[in-house]
């Protein structure tokens, strides 16, 4: 992720943030610090105009990219429905010993390239950096061109009905032979953190409308309430390594983005806590 320009910032941060107006609404990034950071650049301060100036030319680069769709997959998901994102499990192969290759078997650590060849993995890495690295450049510089690039990124991958994704993941990191998909496959949007960060950002612009972001939290309230009664969903919260973490991660930011604060709360002081015994 293209983390580094901010990051960078961040890190500048020795001092308390000052208590001003209009702090953005972020989860994974401080509000406070955000503003902190959009004063000292403002000021001409060396050490924060140098990090913008970087976090500019990768906005810039992400304005010729995209936008990306589940549906420009060249395989089509067990369901025939090419809006139902798909992936495949890294470490599954096909097996020498039967004449179709299946069932596939793993080998630990090694990652198939087949899995390259479905996209929409891919696609949503490219996606939700954008739209935070865009979500940033918009804050900082005002620049409207960089929310309406996200707005044309957003739109394709969620709202727009000819290309968007449905709001589940059924069929992500499947393995062929054993199972159209898998509760690992959740760890694939643990980027929609970031993602939604950089949505709040845009909020400001005329550019992401209200019809925009309102649509978006449809989305992704159907997409909470598939993570949190689905069976992949649930085995996935289950899980006590890092895909449990990232399920927490995830429920907590989505939860805040669509105003289910006391839920998100809830699965923090119970849920999340619990993982740190």
């Amino acid at each position: 992720m293209k983390y580094s320009s901010f990051l960078f910032l961040s890190l500048l941060l020795l001092c308390q943030c000052s208590n001003t107006p209009q702090i953005p609404q972020t989860v994974a990034f401080d509000g406070n610090l955000l503003n902190y950071s959009f004063q000292q650049i403002k000021n001409g301060n060396a050490d924060f105009t140098d990090a913008y100036q970087q976090l500019l030319i990768d906005a810039e680069e992400c304005l010729t990219e995209g936008p990306y769709t589940v549906i420009s997959k060249s395989k089509t998901p067990p369901s025939g429905n090419k809006h139902d994102y798909m992936s495949m499990g890294p470490y599954w192969w096909s097996n020498p010993e039967t004449p179709d290759g299946l069932p596939y078997i793993r080998r630990d650590g090694e990652r198939n390239p087949e899995r390259l060849l479905i996209t929409d993995r891919e696609y949503l890495r490219k996606l939700t950096n954008a739209v935070e690295t865009l979500g940033l450049a918009y804050y900082f510089s005002k620049e409207e061109k960089y929310a309406e690039h996200a707005a044309l990124l957003l739109r394709a991958w969620f709202l727009d009905e000819a290309t968007l994704m449905n709001p589940h993941l059924n069929y992500g990191q499947g393995v062929p032979g054993i199972t159209d998909g898998r509760p690992y496959g959740l760890i694939e949007t643990s980027a929609f953190v970031g993602m939604l960060d950089g949505v709040r950002l845009l909020e400001s612009s005329n550019l992401w409308t209200n019809d925009d972001n309102n649509a978006l939290k449809a989305w992704f309230t159907k997409f909470f309430e598939w993570k949190h009664t689905s069976a992949i969903g649930i085995a996935e919260r289950s899980t006590l390594n890092n895909h449990g973490t990232w399920y927490d991660a995830q429920s907590i930011a989505i939860a805040l983005y669509i105003g289910k604060d006391d839920i998100a709360k809830q699965i923090a002081s119970e849920q999340s806590a619990a993982r740190l015994r």
